[in-house]
């Protein structure tokens, strides 16, 4: 596993930096939300022991040739930006075969993908700050200082992890 820089000390404490990088439209709506409530959420249930800064950003994101994202791409303008982890919330649909996927991730590019039309109709905001928090616990899964306990669990009806065969994504959440 790739060993991660975290950012400096703010008030005595290690930062990490999340970025919140947004489709145009609902994804970026969600996301200016969610940068205000995340700090919060992620020191209750991930760790109390750092500062948590969650910035976002709003742009058409793009797809590579095969319908993916270009994470390496996206993973550049992470760095460029600062931040520590990205996750990309998009409006475009993804599926392997016929499921739904809900998330991808890399750990060693430090960035998950966010589909936002499986996050589905009801719920909206719950299900996407949720999801935003899981996809975090796996990101950060080498980072010491942080609870156990980050579960996605039933509250988004039936999901599972499927390894993933596409080149820089770990696994898929369907």
């Amino acid at each position: 596993m790739a060993n991660r820089h975290w950012t400096g000390d703010v008030a005595g404490r290690q930062c990490i930096r999340v970025g919140l990088l947004a489709d145009e439209g609902m994804p970026s709506r969600m996301a200016k939300i969610l940068a205000r409530e995340l700090p919060q959420v992620l020191q209750d249930r991930l760790s109390g022991e750092v500062t948590w800064d969650v910035d976002h950003r709003s742009e058409s994101l793009s797809v590579d040739g095969r319908g993916g994202s270009p994470l390496i791409d996206l993973a550049e303008k992470r760095r460029g930006l600062g931040w520590d982890i990205a996750i990309l919330l998009t409006d475009l649909p993804r599926r392997v075969g016929t499921q739904p996927i809900v998330s991808d991730y890399s750990v060693d590019l430090g960035i998950g993908l966010l589909s936002m039309p499986a996050v589905g109709a009801l719920q909206v905001r719950h299900r996407t700050k949720a999801l935003v928090v899981h996809l975090l616990r796996h990101l950060l899964d080498d980072r010491p200082n942080l609870d156990e306990g980050c579960r996605v669990g039933r509250r988004f009806g039936p999901v599972r992890h499927l390894t993933s065969e596409e080149e820089h994504v770990h696994e898929h959440l369907v």
